[in-house]
């Protein structure tokens, strides 16, 4: 894989259907910005590090990648189902991360 690509595959989080991957993903969005970080927190370091990483290249880039997730992955549709105003805050949010091997900080915006 180059340095220029966001990975976008990570089966050991995908759900055994898309339904049960778009009603993890409803719970996500209706929680808002601290509901889509609190799901990140859960899928893991990788996918944390994928979506900082897409979130520094512009909301463009990060709309890419988001759709080139899995349908069986719950974090595509609690992304998909942001309103826009959450959306920016969320991309805003991540494109200020430091790309740790921590994950997301413990502290999260109001």
């Amino acid at each position: 894989m180059s340095q220029d690509t966001i990975p976008s595959s990570f089966p050991e989080i995908e759900r055994a259907s898309e339904d049960e991957a778009r009603q993890e993903g409803e719970v996500a969005a209706a929680g808002g910005l601290a509901g889509i970080i609190a799901l990140l927190r859960r899928l893991g370091v990788a996918v944390w590090r994928a979506a900082v990483q897409a979130a520094k290249r512009g909301r463009g880039a990060f709309m890419d990648w988001v759709n080139s997730l899995s349908p069986f992955n719950p974090l595509k549709w609690a992304i998909k189902l942001l309103p826009d105003v959450i959306l920016h805050q969320l991309i805003d949010w991540l494109a200020g991360q430091a790309l740790t091997t921590e994950g997301p900080p413990a502290s999260t915006p109001n």
